[in-house]
């Protein structure tokens, strides 16, 4: 009666082959292969996106650029515009209320030279004062030492 128990139990015990049948099998391995090719199909999919991704990246980059350049070029002819003699010409006569003058109303400011009586020993003065005010000064000090030891009394 007993051959008869172990042939109908429901688990069979585990031996130390069964490991060894299941790995030498073919399918361990196919299982093995096809993980290895799925894997790298993921990684050739997900290079390409990527790169895809850079390069619409790249594409945007170069339209903002060029946008950039444009709008840089009708600030440039704006400022152009807002400098021209004309225009400030008419912004001054608006504004400020000022009108060109003709040649005939314009006048030269010329300093006054000091007579030659006020040259002479006032200016020798001064230059010398201006002088002495970059010569070294030369003071006497003295230098005192304090006693370190005790022998230094004396």
């Amino acid at each position: 009666m007993k051959p008869l128990i172990n042939k109908y139990q429901p688990r069979r015990p585990f031996s130390p082959n069964t490991g060894k049948r299941k790995f030498s099998s073919g399918s361990f391995i196919f299982i093995l292969v096809v993980a290895a090719l799925v894997l790298f199909a993921c990684t050739q999919i997900w290079q390409s996106v990527y790169t895809l991704n850079l390069a619409s990246e790249v594409g945007n980059l170069k339209k903002q650029k060029s946008e950039l350049k444009d709008l840089a070029k009708k600030n440039q002819v704006e400022i152009n515009e807002l400098c021209r003699h004309s225009r400030i010409r008419e912004l001054a006569l608006e504004i400020f209320e000022l009108r060109q003058t003709s040649s005939d109303s314009l006048f030269t400011l010329v300093p006054e030279q000091k007579s030659d009586e006020s040259i002479g020993f006032d200016d020798l003065l001064n230059s010398l004062k201006k002088v002495a005010d970059h010569l070294p000064v030369v003071t006497e000090t003295r230098a005192e030492t304090k006693e370190i030891y005790e022998f230094d009394k004396d």
